[in-house]
């Protein structure tokens, strides 16, 4: 083997280790503080800058770079061509490969993994058993824990994805009151601005979240917008339904209730529109003061300010005012308009 670097005979008592510095052999360039030659590779092109430190059992290997006062310590490794630098901190049994760069403050600790083109930057952390890769990038104080799975999306303003979460494609989630945590998994392209999601829930396609809360089992997917609600239950959103809470406290949808294709929800501050197993399709209109529940079907372009509930089915080009209700076994088809209480009628058509 032949050797890339010395020691130069300064050394530096550093957390109780005496680390020495090195010099490249090639060139004569100064290198950092090393406690011993198995923390710096001979072979490749790997190097510890100036002002860089590498201590206990860490290990910086291949082509990997670590420079702007760097510390890597306990049996962290640094490998491949991956970057480190300007005041980063790895340890534990961390591991950075590929084309992985951490910067700026950044932190990885226990056994957490970057890799690929994964980068980290601006007081972000990994932490625990936890994984980023892909083209995925952690920005100002966001955060991967516990046995978290982050690949491709962008992370920042705090966000924090814990527990056994899978965040997976080139998603956005930002805002300092995002939280992703228990067994959720998102995909595809969403973006999520302070919204939490846990539990079981799942987000996919290009959903947009805005200060919501998906939770326990419910499922929202394709190109939906939702802002200012908690998602509950199993609850199902997708198609390109838009669902708005008005400002004030959440508006909760929940149960199994289903919304779809083109069907458009506005709510009351902390009201309850949509409950039980009821379904709101095509281009249904509920509008804030509506609510649909138990059994009730509501389609078409139809647009409800009442009350539907029962095995009530609503559909066409009518409307239920706030005066109105729909309930029992109920059928009310084409333009109808519902201004009063309806019992169990077979069909209402206009």
């Amino acid at each position: 083997m032949r050797k890339k670097y010395e020691f130069t005979g300064e050394t530096l008592l550093w957390q109780g280790r005496t680390l020495q510095r090195i010099r490249r052999i090639s060139d004569g360039a100064l290198g950092g503080f090393i406690e011993h030659e198995r923390n710096l590779s001979h072979y490749g092109t790997s190097w510890i800058s100036l002002t860089s430190k590498v201590w206990d059992d860490a290990q910086v290997l291949d082509n990997a770079s670590v420079h702007g006062n760097v510390q890597v310590r306990d049996n962290a490794i640094i490998s491949d061509n991956a970057s480190l630098s300007d005041n980063v901190v790895v340890s534990g049994h961390a591991q950075i490969s590929g084309f992985a760069s951490m910067s700026n403050f950044a932190v990885a600790n226990n056994n957490a993994i970057l890799r690929d083109n994964a980068r980290m930057f601006d007081n972000t952390y990994i932490d625990s058993q936890a994984v980023v890769g892909g083209l995925a990038e952690l920005r100002n104080f966001s955060g991967v824990s516990e046995n978290a799975i982050v690949m491709d999306a962008i992370l920042q303003d705090s966000t924090l994805v814990a527990g056994s979460a899978r965040v997976l494609g080139n998603m956005i989630i930002r805002g300092g009151l995002s939280n992703i945590s228990g067994r959720t998994l998102l995909t595809g392209s969403s973006t999520i601005i302070d919204s939490t999601v846990n539990q079981d829930a799942q987000v996919h396609g290009n959903t947009t979240l805005t200060d919501c809360i998906i939770t326990n089992s419910a499922r929202v997917f394709d190109r939906c917008t939702i802002t200012n609600m908690e998602i509950f239950g199993n609850a199902e959103i997708f198609g390109s339904a838009t669902l708005t809470g008005l400002t004030g406290a959440r508006s909760r949808i929940g149960d199994n209730v289903r919304i779809f294709d083109l069907a458009s929800v506005t709510s009351v501050a902390g009201a309850n529109p949509c409950r039980g197993n009821a379904q709101i399709y095509e281009r249904a209109i509920i509008n804030s003061g509506g609510l649909v529940q138990d059994n009730a079907r509501v389609f078409g372009s139809t647009s409800i300010s009442g009350t539907i509930l029962d095995n009530a089915v609503v559909s066409g080009n009518g409307s239920v005012t706030a005066a109105g209700s729909v309930g029992w076994n109920t059928v009310v088809i084409g333009r109808t308009s519902v201004h009063t209480v309806l019992g169990d009628i077979p069909l209402l058509s206009r």
